[in-house]
């Protein structure tokens, strides 16, 4: 499944995204980005939160496609963005005005999420130079509607919980997000879905 730090996978998906079990999923792009799903049978709609969202527009509105041909009917509910580098978040804006998500991240990230020239300057350690805007530094700011607390643990329909951990050091107040599901749950392997069952 992984190997030299890259996601394999034994065969290609035509929508870019990659399922781990029923409920959680990547979308493989230039930023990895986490998907996570929750079948509403009262609705028959998907409810579907991202952990982070890639570098730009055009990413955003690739991953949005993507999500239209996974999913027959679909909520974009939020995006939990891990920290506020540009590749990760770039996306956020355009996927709201897709869809009217809304946006999670720390504290200290939200500062950069939504002034985004904050990346740049703290790279150059000034007003940047325009050198310092392009996307890789650079993006386009969207409003933080939420602050994830440290350790903060949220509740999901279907038992499904999700915990924030905090991994300061790549960024300020970088957060990991751990996806709590049932313990029977259906995984893909090798194009074939399996019962697990607990072993305890």
């Amino acid at each position: 499944m992984i190997k030299n730090n890259v996601f394999t996978f034994d065969k290609i998906s035509e929508t870019g995204i990659y399922w781990f079990s029923k409920n959680v999923a990547v979308f493989l792009g230039h930023t990895v980005v986490g998907i996570i799903s929750i079948f509403d049978i009262e609705k028959e709609i998907y409810d579907v939160y991202l952990i982070d969202s890639g570098p730009d527009k055009n990413s955003g509105i690739q991953l949005y496609e993507s999500l239209c041909k996974e999913f027959s009917s679909f909520n974009l509910k939020a995006i939990f963005t891990t920290h506020s580098h540009a590749d990760h978040c770039g996306a956020n804006a355009e996927l709201v005005r897709k869809t009217g998500c809304k946006i999670y991240s720390t504290q200290k990230e939200k500062a950069s999420i939504e002034t985004t020239e904050l990346q740049s300057a703290v790279s150059y350690g000034a007003n940047p130079l325009p050198e310092y805007f392009t996307s890789f530094y650079h993006s386009e700011p969207s409003t933080v509607d939420f602050i994830i607390k440290p350790n903060q643990i949220m509740e999901l329909s279907n038992d499904v919980k999700l915990q924030f951990i905090p991994l300061p050091g790549h960024y300020f107040e970088m957060t990991g997000v751990l996806c709590q599901v049932p313990q029977n749950t259906y995984i893909k392997e090798n194009g074939d879905l399996e019962f697990l069952k607990n072993k305890n």
